[in-house]
């Protein structure tokens, strides 16, 4: 109870925070790509699950079109039902997408399923510690869950730096990311 209680005063000021990094850094998503860790750039074929940004969210664009360019495998995530994990379709730019029961724009049910190994995941405010912490419903945290019972995934979270803050409260059902990524840097997460 205290938990949640704690997560959601971290909410109202993490999202305060991302609106005011959105306005002062407008190109921010662009730097993704400079930052993305070689070592974590995907081959050839590779399945990478991006997502389409959702108001404020930093725009991880750039860098799916960066990775289309380089023949990886595009997916992005939707929202199949509440108290489920995301269900991940193929998706390339240009391709016709629908607005999801949030209001985020995610490939129709018919479009190819799609399982990454690399997924980029949005958040409100993360530590470096990796631990993340995002609208409340635990779409991602069921989502990463499952394809990590599945075989070996990396989670990249991207954010503004101002969205990294000392600590977030976690509990024992929250997944971690691996790696975070912002406009000015890229943490790997050593657990």
């Amino acid at each position: 109870m205290f938990l949640n209680w704690r997560k959601r005063q971290a909410r109202k000021a993490a999202q305060a925070r991302r609106i005011q990094a959105h306005r002062t850094h407008p190109d921010a998503g662009r730097a993704l790509v400079d930052n993305f860790p070689d070592a974590l750039w995907p081959a050839i074929g590779t399945v990478v699950s991006g997502y389409r940004a959702f108001g404020p969210e930093i725009d991880a664009g750039p860098l799916m079109e960066s990775f289309h360019l380089e023949q990886v495998r595009l997916a992005l995530p939707r929202v199949v039902g509440r108290g489920q994990p995301l269900a991940f379709h193929h998706w390339s730019p240009g391709d016709e997408l629908v607005k999801g029961p949030f209001g985020v724009e995610e490939p129709s049910q018919d479009c190819d399923r799609a399982t990454p190994r690399l997924v980029l995941v949005p958040l409100l405010a993360a530590d470096l510690r990796g631990h993340r912490l995002g609208y409340g419903a635990g779409y991602y945290d069921m989502t990463l869950a499952r394809l990590r019972e599945q075989g070996p995934v990396t989670a990249v979270g991207l954010c503004y730096e101002e969205q990294l803050v000392r600590k977030v409260p976690a509990g024992k059902h929250d997944q971690p990311v691996d790696w975070i990524v912002t406009e000015q840097r890229a943490v790997r997460i050593d657990r």
